[in-house]
């Protein structure tokens, strides 16, 4: 009987987050990325930039004045 509760209980944890998953991903797809996890600026030949670590997109950096220049874009 204990066995059978216990199954019960993993059951409604894995429905709850598959239900979870689904609405993040529902918003993900509506409203895109914020761009909230950027990496440290990298420094590759003449270009710095920092990539965001959820979707991958960069962002030009000014290593004079320490801050992003410009819109995301995607390599």
């Amino acid at each position: 009987m204990e066995r059978i509760l216990e199954q019960e209980r993993w059951m409604a944890r894995d429905i709850s987050f598959i239900c979870f998953e689904w609405v993040k991903t529902f918003f993900g797809r509506a409203f895109g990325c914020w761009h909230r996890q950027l990496s440290l600026p990298f420094t590759r030949g003449n270009e710095t930039y920092r990539t965001c670590v959820a979707c991958g997109a960069r962002r030009r950096f000014d290593r004079e004045k320490w801050t992003m220049v410009g819109s995301f874009y995607r390599y």
